[in-house]
């Protein structure tokens, strides 16, 4: 798309590609998922054994309808998820995008199909 502009100059779509070729990209996950204790107090309550894949699924399934139900009734902070799944920051000193853990594999990948 850029070689068939022709209104810019050869020297400004060779800028052009550099600051495009160094764009650096992160994602941002939430400072909570750094805290070992934090991550550690989550899964307190799912444990393993020697269960099939079944039975783990199983497992999984009610631990996670355990906490969803233990969340009823409570405030949380809804508006800080809110603006972590919106928020993609550019920053131009840094020539760099971050992008919420959202848009991260395995929910989005360039060669998953659209």
């Amino acid at each position: 798309m850029l070689e068939n502009t022709d209104w810019l100059d050869e020297g400004t779509k060779r800028q052009i590609k550099e600051k495009v070729n160094g764009i650096t990209t992160y994602f941002q996950y939430p400072k909570e998922l750094l805290n070992d204790t934090y991550v550690s107090d989550f899964y307190a309550g799912l444990t393993f054994s020697n269960e099939s894949y079944f039975e783990k699924e199983m497992i999984v399934k009610k631990w996670s309808t355990d906490v969803s139900f233990s969340r009823l009734r409570k405030s949380s902070d809804t508006e800080e998820w809110k603006k972590r799944i919106r928020s993609i920051d550019f920053n131009p000193l840094g020539n760099s995008n971050g992008f919420p853990h959202l848009f991260s594999h395995p929910l989005f990948n360039r060669d998953r199909p659209a």
